[in-house]
């Protein structure tokens, strides 16, 4: 099956939220999840080809796989923010926000990070231009620019990692690498343009139909923690 290669350069630090955080404890993810990957390429898709495309960029979007090279080192900073959160409904004050503090994670990413996208050569083709359109993954604010012209290749190089696998929780598999695991959010079976169209407010993306999860394995190591940071590394398995 040829893939589709892009290296995409950090231009600001990145934050994505694993999926069963709360608002006020917002660890964040090392790399971007399958369906911010996927999202990202809708909207990219969007702004070239218009939304009377929607239907059909979603269903070609849902069939390409995935794949990720992790960039070489990864540095994790953590800190306590003052924000505001929307006020309960039955506490009897005159005020839409209260004041809070809340958890958060930033990570620098020091190297490139590949993304690999796989399927029939005429469907990555139209996908090419895409990629140049991406700005971001994740989280609004986690810049990254291509740093180079995408390539295509007949087969997935080593250095990545196929974002697929197993729920750990359910039940282990008899071998796997060491690393660090990582729980993502995926596109379901279930999920159409209805779902993502941020302006049609009567259809809700749910856990396990439309959102789905499963854990995957990166091959990094710690290298330095200290008060409020830590350090990985890439190793080669």
């Amino acid at each position: 099956m040829p893939w589709l290669i892009a290296d995409f350069r950090p231009v600001g630090l990145f934050s994505l939220k694993h999926g069963e955080a709360t608002s006020t404890g917002g660890k964040s993810l090392l790399i971007p999840t399958p369906f911010a990957i996927r999202t990202a390429l809708v909207d990219a898709a969007l702004r070239i080809e218009g939304h009377q495309q929607a239907e059909e960029i979603v269903t070609l979007v849902k069939g390409l796989e995935l794949a990720l090279s992790p960039p070489e080192y990864v540095a994790v900073s953590a800190l306590f923010a003052k924000v505001l959160k929307p006020e309960r409904a039955d506490a009897a004050r005159e005020r839409a926000f209260q004041k809070t503090i809340a958890f958060r994670e930033y990570v620098q990413w020091w190297g490139t990070l590949g993304i690999a996208l796989g399927g029939s050569e005429d469907t990555l083709e139209r996908v090419t231009p895409w990629l140049k359109h991406i700005t971001y993954f994740g989280k609004r604010g986690s810049l990254v620019q291509l740093e180079r012209e995408p390539t295509l290749r007949s087969d997935l190089p080593s250095s990545f990692i196929r974002l697929q696998g197993p729920d750990l929780k359910q039940a282990l598999p008899e071998t796997f690498m060491l690393g660090l695991i990582q729980r993502v959010d995926e596109w379901g079976s279930n999920l159409s343009w209805d779902h993502l169209n941020v302006y049609n407010h009567n259809t809700k993306i749910r856990v396990g139909k439309e959102r789905v999860r499963f854990d995957v394995i990166l091959p990094y190591r710690m290298t330095q923690s200290g008060r409020g940071f830590t350090v990985y590394e890439r190793t080669e398995n």
